[in-house]
């Protein structure tokens, strides 16, 4: 018997389509806390049926800005280099805002709103969960269910 401590939300990215994996025939029980997505949106007071989820590293920064330049409403789970400071800097020109959810679920959580031009102007602490809003709404946009 073993456990094993995952960051991230499981089953959405991470270890856990790895440990289920048939070749290594692992009986595995996920005991999930609350999402960082679900509570960085709960944070902001704001609904996420709408939302885009992507995950942002340094080999991916520039697929996630495309996803924030795209989309309306993006959830941005950022990582050390890939964080709300770079995605600001690689959206220059693109006016969006960002409310900046940083140590979810600790003493020192803290939920920051400022403009995507400003972001690269502060030293965010991590974790942090970037929601990205703003853009054109597209016809397809004005509601529905859209994530997974």
């Amino acid at each position: 018997t073993a456990v094993v401590f995952a960051d991230g939300d499981p089953g959405f990215f991470g270890v856990v389509r790895t440990l289920r994996a048939p070749e290594f025939g692992l009986e595995v029980e996920v005991v999930p806390a609350v999402s960082s997505v679900a509570a960085a949106f709960a944070r902001a007071g704001m609904p996420w049926d709408d939302a885009q989820v992507v995950v942002a590293h340094r080999r991916t920064l520039r697929r996630a800005v495309n996803v924030c330049r795209a989309h309306t409403k993006v959830a941005v789970l950022t990582s050390p280099g890939a964080g709300p400071a770079e995605l600001g800097l690689l959206l220059d020109g693109v006016h969006r805002t960002f409310v900046i959810c940083e140590e979810l679920g600790t003493e020192r959580e803290q939920v920051t709103v400022v403009t995507s031009d400003k972001a690269p102007d502060h030293i965010w602490r991590d974790p942090n969960v970037v929601i990205v809003i703003g853009g054109k709404v597209a016809a397809a946009d004005g509601g529905g269910w859209i994530a997974g």
